[in-house]
């Protein structure tokens, strides 16, 4: 991504003029995540939400960056994110489960279970994707079993295995 870049990015008076770019950094932005270098994560996804400001990537790079600060514990930083996102008209459908699932994980972050749970409710209904929605209904079963109501925990926890999970989830 940095040869990409370094090669390809042709920024012009604010405005890049090469459509990859704005791909290669969220690249770049993930990698540095997932090497748990949350900072220069941090760093690469608020580049992208300034530069590139009128293109949809911005959704993304405002999620990945809830994600990062929620990993660093700085959950101060994240809820003016959630809220205007939130009320962001212009926000792409598709990136609605994922907006919810990162709110579930803000609110159990900050002991909210009542909100992470209607959140990850909402998440599970809108998530296509069969592995990601058992996921969800198994840390939905876990949070009901926390809570010490073993009937609900006990009707996700069988709706997600209902969905053959992994192995491992299994």
């Amino acid at each position: 991504t940095n040869k990409v870049i370094q090669y390809h990015s042709m920024l012009i008076k604010g405005k890049e003029h090469c459509r990859w770019i704005d791909e290669n950094y969220m690249t770049m932005g993930k990698a540095h995540f997932y090497k748990r270098d949350y900072y220069a994560a941090v760093v690469v996804f608020e580049y992208v939400v300034k530069v590139f400001a009128n293109n949809p990537v911005r959704y993304d790079a405002f999620l990945w960056l809830v994600r990062s600060y929620n990993q660093m514990n700085s959950v101060i930083k994240t809820g003016p994110i959630l809220d205007l996102l939130k009320h962001d008209k212009n926000m792409p459908r598709r990136l609605i489960p994922d907006y919810q699932a990162v709110l579930s994980d803000y609110y159990l972050r900050t002991e909210q279970f009542k909100k992470a749970e209607e959140a990850l409710l909402k998440a599970v209904i809108v998530t296509k994707k069969k592995t990601t929605r058992g996921r969800y209904l198994y840390i939905l079963a876990q949070l009901y079993e926390e809570e010490g109501n073993l009937k609900k925990a006990t009707l996700y926890y069988f709706r997600s295995a209902k969905l053959h999970p992994s192995y491992e989830m299994e």
